[in-house]
């Protein structure tokens, strides 16, 4: 095979790093290192490797057209259980049907924010893989995979969830402003038109930002974050241990402006500051390291990559737009499902190999280098006539 791994750079040792950053802290802080550390294989460790795979894959423009054929079938397999969830759910298996059930979208992933996380990625990539392609049957379908995940997200009432698909259909109409524009325009009138259907949906929608529970539930958080940001002012460098949040968070939460105390003890809906208050400096930035190493590498990358076609300007962004939307629900959420951490490094790695091999592709080649490299002395006795041809001949 002439395919050649790519090299491991500072985003990957530093993953390995908080890898092995964490089992430390898991033996010498918490009190039930075994249990702790298989959750630090399977939060951190299965999702790592997901990020590890494609990174050593390296796939090109062909692989990632392929991969839109699965996101489309997932968004559209996805989207169709959330939707008869709510209309027949007794169609369902009892697997799929969460706690959320009545209240919230979930598909058949069990939890609202991992549902929103995966149709995030899976509806962004669908849409720019479908506008760059001629028009025909694949393209109405990706497409219409896109408008589905929309209305998917839509429907899972979950406020970050719907913050950050308004940062992706800003971002997306930005980089197709005609198609988004006329998209827009068209389902507005078709929401106008059947508002009757949807009215329960509106309803509800608008409970959720606009009820007393709703904004109890929101600012109820806001001790705990406080407590998060306390526990890592008592423990900067180390923290409280990985897997201890719920162990030592109550001690620290204290009044916030003038909301009390709540009575119940919220978990962390703060995937950050959970991780700062459990590992400190250390844990934090090997954590956000790839993060950042990326998005510097990308703000490089983008000019060397072309303004228009699949493998482009706009998939990087998409790529990033994908990721945007994880960041804002994990800042609202307790990210603890594996499936949902794998969005997070499977879109990282996806944008690493982007970038990578964007900048790689710019590097000359041994032998061009060689040829820049020596300087031209002029003919000398050996050198063969510019103008004739190895047979002899003059060249016209």
């Amino acid at each position: 095979s002439d395919h050649v791994l790519p090299k491991i750079t500072w985003p990957e040792f530093a993953i390995l790093g908080y890898l092995i950053a964490s089992e430390f802290s898991i033996i010498y802080l918490s009190n039930q290192t075994l249990a702790t550390s298989y959750w630090l294989y399977d939060r951190v460790f299965i999702p790592a490797c997901l990020y590890f795979i494609i990174r050593l894959l390296a796939p090109k423009e062909r692989d990632l057209r392929v991969l839109a054929l699965a996101l489309c079938a997932m968004a559209v397999a996805q989207s169709l259980i959330g939707m008869i969830s709510w209309v027949a759910p007794q169609i369902l298996p009892h697997v799929w049907l969460s706690v959320h059930q009545g209240d919230r979208t979930t598909g058949s992933l069990e939890n609202p924010a991992v549902y929103t996380q995966a149709l995030a990625l899976a509806s962004l990539f669908v849409l720019h893989a479908g506008l760059n392609r001629k028009p025909g049957v694949l393209r109405l379908a990706y497409i219409g995979a896109f408008l589905l995940a929309s209305y998917a997200i839509f429907i899972s009432f979950t406020r970050s969830s719907w913050l950050g698909a308004l940062v992706g259909m800003a971002g997306l109409t930005f980089l197709y402003p005609k198609f988004m524009i006329r998209l827009i325009l068209i389902s507005a009138i078709v929401l106008g038109a059947l508002g009757g259907i949807f009215a329960q949906q509106i309803s509800q929608a608008s409970a959720r930002l606009n009820s007393a529970q709703s904004q109890e539930s929101a600012l109820s958080r806001l001790p705990v974050f406080y407590a998060a940001l306390r526990m890592f002012e008592a423990k900067p460098i180390s923290g409280f241990g990985y897997g201890n949040f719920d162990r030592y968070d109550r001690q620290f939460q204290g009044r916030v402006a003038d909301l009390v105390n709540p009575d119940k003890d919220h978990a962390s809906h703060n995937l950050y500051l959970t991780v700062m208050a459990e590992q400190g400096l250390t844990g934090i930035v090997l954590y956000v390291m790839p993060l950042f190493w990326w998005f510097l590498l990308s703000i490089k990358a983008l000019p060397r990559l072309p303004g228009q076609g699949f493998w482009s300007k706009k998939l990087l962004i998409i790529l990033w737009l994908v990721l945007a939307h994880i960041f804002i629900v994990n800042n609202f959420f307790n990210t603890i499902i594996v499936y949902g951490l794998g969005m997070w490094w499977i879109t990282l790695g996806l944008i690493g190999t982007v970038v990578q091999q964007t900048l790689e592709a710019e590097k000359p080649s041994a032998a061009s280098a060689l040829a820049f490299d020596v300087p031209h002395k002029g003919p000398s006795l050996f050198s063969r006539p510019a103008s004739l041809n190895l047979s002899g001949r003059r060249i016209l």
